[in-house]
């Protein structure tokens, strides 16, 4: 496993996921500012983050920006 997936493997492990007065499922991940989805179910809020936050290391790593650790494993920018 490379030390990109590790790190979104990690990030996945710290998932919060909370049902909304909406009756949206709304999932975010603490430490990643930013990385959140709401969606009709549950699994498709995680589906979603999942992208959100391969997307959100990408433009982080290819922008040299610090990514926060997440449960020991980091992942320094390119």
């Amino acid at each position: 496993m490379g030390v990109f997936t590790e790190y979104c493997e990690a990030a996945m492990r710290s998932v919060c996921v909370e049902r909304r007065d909406d009756g949206l499922w709304y999932a975010f991940i603490p430490p990643c500012e930013g990385v959140w989805a709401a969606e009709l179910t549950r699994e498709q809020a995680l589906h979603l983050l999942r992208e959100v936050l391969e997307e959100w290391v990408g433009l982080g790593w290819w922008s040299h920006t610090p990514l926060p650790p997440i449960n020991r494993a980091t992942l320094a920018p390119g």
